[in-house]
């Protein structure tokens, strides 16, 4: 009995290693993807104010470059970011 207790004691060491590890990693990479929606967020928000001012100047050909930009950025986050 005590040498399958002795035994056993790498496994669970093991398996507490790795269900703690993935957990930290889990949380880094959230941290991580959190970081990048916040950057792509603002990304989306420029374009969209660059947009707006391109669009008020009347000028057609910048118009549609920046419109065309902000549904590119601002795709990037709504499609990766909740």
């Amino acid at each position: 009995m005590k040498s399958k207790l002795i035994a056993s004691i790498p496994a669970l060491v093991l398996i507490f290693a790795l269900t703690c590890g993935f957990g930290t990693f889990h949380v880094m990479l959230q941290k991580a993807e959190a970081s990048n929606c916040n950057s792509l967020q603002q990304q989306c928000s420029d374009a969209q104010e660059n947009e707006s001012i391109a669009c008020a100047s009347g000028h057609a050909e910048r118009c549609e470059s920046a419109k065309d930009n902000a549904e590119q950025v601002c795709g990037k986050y709504y499609n990766n970011c909740p």
